[in-house]
């Protein structure tokens, strides 16, 4: 399997990165499935290897992940110090506000998690386990972070601006995503009914919910979902000031005409859905995060003013 280094292109501050004090920069990592599991049993270490090993699981990818896991974060506690390493769960904006980089260590739901506390921070995202994962949001591995963490110390790194997305609801911010929303209703048995209005025009919509991505979540599910207008799919860059909405498995009937099924926002415009639903219909923020989006209420998509500040090492 190819493995995603930290060589990704250095497109800003290549020369001109200031060095990173360690004691501000914070790891906010997932937990592995091993250790959720522990959780969920009420076991320890221990008591679960046992189980596993008695069954004859002793080959088991979770297990063989957790200890992989476990000796390359045992490997940066000694370069960084264990006070700097904080499980997701204890990380919140507040304590992220008191760093100057935050480390993603995880996937790609976990960094899409950590971004939406990061504010204005810059961020580095480390796929924790790239044999079982794609990381295709992640710029280098778990045995590459020390190797980061050095770059940080000697300012060899470069800034990544990506755009993200703001939303309002009913005039009040609500949040932001850096890969993609859904709207629409949650239970997909149910069909997601909306208007949708941007500058020049307005479309009554029926399907399985409507999707906006900015070129990171370009490559991801927006791309599935839009199979029917890009057969190839349609990447963007991740720090295109831009933002494409599909509509899923789009209804057309005799009531409803195929109008404004995809589209694009770009900086300073703004696409407007009022929900028409009859259930419990939300926002859904990058898949870890939802609002409700009730009947009769109006949702505004945006680029939002303050880009993700995403942070590799120089080639």
């Amino acid at each position: 399997m190819e493995v995603t280094t930290c060589t990704g292109a250095a497109k800003q501050m290549r020369d001109s990165a200031p060095a990173i004090d360690l004691e501000k920069v914070l790891v906010v990592r997932r937990l592995s499935r091993f250790e959720l599991q522990q959780r969920e049993l009420g076991c320890s270490e221990a008591e679960l290897e046992a189980q596993y090993l008695q069954v004859g699981a002793g080959t088991n990818p979770i297990l063989e992940s957790h200890r992989y896991f476990m000796k390359q974060l045992h490997n940066l506690e000694r370069v960084l110090g264990a006070a700097r390493i904080v499980a997701r769960e204890n990380a919140d904006a507040s304590l992220l506000a008191k760093h100057d980089v935050i480390v993603s260590l995880g996937g790609d739901d976990h960094f899409k998690y950590v971004a939406q506390l990061v504010g204005d921070k810059m961020i580095a995202a480390v796929n924790s386990d790239p044999w079982r994962s794609d990381g295709a949001l992640t710029s280098c591995t778990i045995e590459q972070l020390p190797q980061l963490i050095q770059a940080l110390a000697e300012g060899a790194y470069s800034v990544e601006n990506w755009s993200r997305l703001d939303v309002s609801l009913n005039g009040n911010s609500i949040g932001s995503a850096i890969s993609e929303i859904r709207l629409g209703e949650d239970d997909v048995d149910d069909m997601s009914h909306h208007r949708i209005c941007d500058q020049v025009q307005c479309a009554e919509q029926k399907g399985s919910g409507l999707l906006v991505a900015t070129g990171a979540g370009s490559t991801g599910w927006i791309k599935s979902a839009g199979r029917y207008q890009f057969p190839d799919g349609n990447p963007f860059d991740r720090t295109e000031k831009m933002a494409r909405y599909i509509l899923r498995e789009p209804h057309e009937g005799r009531m409803l005409k195929k109008e404004m099924w995809f589209g694009e926002i770009h900086d300073g415009q703004s696409l407007t859905v009022e929900s028409l639903d009859n259930g419990d219909a939300v926002v859904s923020f990058d898949a870890v995060r939802q609002v409700p989006f009730p009947r009769g209420s109006k949702v505004s998509v945006s680029l939002a003013a303050t880009p993700l500040r995403v942070l590799k090492m120089q080639e």
